[in-house]
Parts: C-alpha cells; structure tokens; sequence
C-alpha cells in the first residue's frame, strides 16, 4: 500500500516538471507580429499596369509569282561591238581591210525573242535582230573624203533555247544558246557591201528581276561566234555576187538590258 501511494507522488511531481518547462520554452518565445488591417471599404486602388502599345499591322512583302510555262516573249537592246575578221587576209581586199573594226563601228540591236517556256526552267524559241551603226576606220575615212553618208547594218534570225536558274526567285539568272542567219551591210546607198553568213552560237547570259507575272527586267550579254560565206558588191553601175574564199570567224560582243513579258 505504501509503495502504490509512493508511485502516485512521483508521477504528480513528473508532471509538475514537464509543464513548468513548457510554459518556460513559450515564455521565451517571440510574439507573433499581428496581421495588417485590410484596406477600408472605397479608398484609392493601386494604380494599374502601363498597357502594351496597341498592335500594328505591318503587311509582308509580296513574294515573287512562281515560274510560269507558256508563251514568253523578251526584248533586248544595248550596244554591239565587233570583233575579229569579216575574211582572211589572203582573200582580195575589196571595201576596205578584212579587221571587223575597219569597216564597221559599234551598233545599236534591237532584238526580239519569241518562243515559250516548256517547263518553268526551260525557254524554246527564236529570235530576229536588226542593228545600226555607223562605218568605222579606213571605210569611213574614204566616205568622209568622197562626202557619202556611210553607215552599217546587221539583220540576224535564228532559233535559241534558254535555262532559268532559279524560275521561282525575284532574281532569276539565265544561261542560253542560239544559231541562225546573219548579214552585214556597209556603205552608201550609192555604193555598199554586203557579207552573209552563219552564226555557229550566241553564248547568252543574264539576270531577270521578275517585276511580276507580266514583266521582268534585268542586264544580259550575248558573244557570238559566225562566220561570212558570201559577199556582194553593189554600186550605181554594176553587182558583183561572190563566195568568199578566204573565210574566217569573227565575233560581237553584246551587252544591255532586256525587258521580258511573261518571266
């Protein structure tokens, strides 16, 4: 009987132990800072947000029409210079001596491609030339002692092909080849000399800015390779017809623009 009321005393006093240490660790602890006061009812709001700036609407740039196939039609200008031999030096010397640049001057083409684009890539067709210019070295030195007019004059016509490097872009490079028929004029309408022949290539390049569907626009060169056969001589009194024995090749270099219709 006294042992149980012994353990009753020491649970009594376990007790009082451990709730005076509690209360000591919360004396010792902060106090808790009390929560703000929320806002009274009808005072000024925060101020808001500056809003973005309004969307403007900035159209894109019209993309290039996509290559075409069909009918294409181009014309080209600028300035024809000549280079090389109209004959051999071996051949009679009649108007002049056979240097291109003794007898005929830079001249002004006008050249007109007709034809169609079989594939976007792909240009089949044909072309006709006129060009005008002046005489040029020995030969206009003689026109100007006998006070004649003198002056030369080109017709070409012939078939070409041409490739589009890039049919779809704004800028569109092209490569392109033709042959045909080609003749030179010089002189008076008194007295001239005609040379006929054969251009073995037109070697073309150039560069179309496709404008839009309907038109293009861009710079081009064209060397061309020939060849007379034959020459005629006209004057007030007789014509003479012959076959040039003493052949040889001669050149034209091209360069000016080109306005195509259709790209």
């Amino acid at each position: 009987m006294r042992s149980r009321s012994r353990g009753l005393v020491l649970a009594r006093i376990t007790c009082v132990i451990v709730l005076a240490s509690t209360s000591a660790q919360a004396d010792d602890e902060p106090a808790a800072a009390p929560r703000a006061a929320p806002e009274a009812y009808g005072s000024e709001p925060a101020p808001p947000h500056a809003a973005p700036p309004p969307y403007r609407y900035e159209p894109l740039p019209k993309p290039p029409p996509f290559g075409r196939r069909g009918f294409q039609m181009a014309v080209r200008s600028g300035l024809s210079f000549p280079i090389g031999a109209f004959r051999d030096r071996g051949d009679a010397v009649v108007g002049g001596r056979p240097e291109a640049k003794h007898l005929v001057g830079p001249q002004i083409p006008l050249t007109l491609d007709l034809g169609a684009k079989v594939t976007k890539w792909l240009f089949v067709g044909g072309y006709v030339s006129f060009a005008a210019g002046l005489a040029a070295g020995e030969l206009s030195s003689a026109c100007d002692d006998l006070r004649l007019d003198c002056r030369s004059l080109t017709f070409r016509v012939g078939a070409q092909v041409a490739y589009a490097i890039a049919p779809d872009d704004f800028a569109n490079p092209w490569i392109g080849y033709g042959l045909g028929y080609s003749s030179v004029t010089v002189g008076d309408d008194g007295a001239d000399v005609t040379y006929r022949g054969f251009d073995f290539g037109h070697f073309m390049a150039g560069l179309d800015l496709r404008l839009s569907r309907t038109f293009g626009i861009g710079p081009f060169v064209d060397f061309t390779v020939g060849k007379y056969a034959s020459r005629t001589i006209e004057t007030p009194a007789a014509r003479i017809a012959a076959d040039i024995s003493g052949r040889s090749f001669h050149y034209w270099l091209t360069v000016g623009p080109r306005l195509t219709i259709l790209p």
